[in-house]
């Protein structure tokens, strides 16, 4: 590997080193993975990018691309706990932001989609 003397990850005293390991096992991963928020955006990408202002173009090709979008969230408050506080906490912190209000209206219309929500119940 070669070295940079311009750039390092590390720096004295200021660096920790964190291995993270799911305690989800493999099959609970499977069966969230079928109604997740994510399997959704995957497979609406096309559509949902489609005529999408730039704010939400951004929202979910973030949410797309984070290895750390939970697959077992069912509601908005669950999302904001689980991942949002963690792990995107700057950018979605204040919810009248305009990145933040794209963020919840793709995860709304993703819940009235979503089988067994209360929005799709009534929608049958």
């Amino acid at each position: 590997m070669q070295h940079s003397e311009g750039w390092t990850w590390y720096a004295v005293g200021a660096t920790t080193l964190v291995l993270f390991r799911r305690r989800t096992t493999h099959e609970v991963m499977l069966r969230s993975w079928e109604s997740s928020f994510k399997r959704w955006l995957l497979e609406n990408k096309t559509h949902l990018l489609k005529g999408a202002s730039a704010d939400r173009r951004h929202v979910i090709s973030d949410a797309i691309d984070c290895p750390h979008l939970p697959l077992g969230v069912d509601t908005w408050e669950d999302f904001r706990e689980s991942y949002l506080k963690e792990f995107a906490f700057r950018l979605y912190a204040n919810e009248q932001e305009p990145m933040a209000k794209a963020l919840k209206k793709v995860f709304d219309r993703w819940y009235a989609e979503k089988p067994g929500s209360a929005a799709a119940t009534n929608l049958m």
